[in-house]
């Protein structure tokens, strides 16, 4: 009797470890084009920045959420600051198209220690496309991912664009073939892994 006492304890114990990790992160990315920001780049008029620049934000879904979390660093003035640099603000980024997403678990507490220090990332932080001496939006990400104890890697450094981000052990690597919004895209995640 003491025997099977001590297996059932001992096969207890993974699924708590398992159930600790109950909030679903994910990094989105709407891919860049190369041939627009080199436009840009020497002063022609050039296609929109949402086309040009891409995009990369977070999402985060914990059980109690009400409703996702997604954030993205964004210029505070949309119409210039790309080259030189800018304040940047954080912003809500649910209806943002995106191309790919790397999806791990996290914790609660790695989800909230993420959500106060996206907080005060404004503060600390200013904007810049090219990601020196400032954050571009794939900066902004590489730091969340730093934050999470992510593994990433940037394939062309602070020149990176937006869909080049690569993140080797994310589990669940996910293209936007439907051309689904965070919030759906979130919902579909959750639906499959975490019910």
């Amino acid at each position: 009797m003491l025997i099977l006492l001590s297996i059932t304890v001992l096969f207890a114990n993974p699924i708590t470890e398992i159930s600790e990790k109950q909030c679903l992160a994910c990094i989105l990315q709407r891919k860049g084009n190369l041939p627009y920001i080199l436009r840009r780049a020497i002063h022609q008029s050039g296609p929109d920045e949402n086309l040009t620049f891409g995009h990369c934000f977070v999402c985060l879904r914990c059980p109690d959420d009400p409703e996702d979390y997604c954030r993205g660093w964004w210029p505070s003035d949309p119409a210039g600051g790309d080259y030189e640099g800018d304040d940047g603000s954080i912003k809500m980024d649910a209806d943002e198209m995106w191309s790919k997403a790397s999806c791990q678990e996290i914790s609660i507490t790695d989800s909230n220690d993420l959500r106060i220090y996206l907080a005060e990332y404004e503060k600390n932080n200013q904007y810049q496309v090219l990601n020196r001496n400032a954050r571009s939006c794939l900066g902004f990400c590489s730091d969340v991912a730093t934050q999470l104890q992510w593994n990433s890697s940037l394939r062309g450094g602070n020149l990176t664009i937006p869909g080049n981000m690569k993140f080797p052990e994310a589990p669940w690597q996910k293209s936007n073939h439907n051309q689904e919004y965070p919030p759906i895209f979130m919902d579909r995640m959750w639906e499959l892994y975490f019910q």
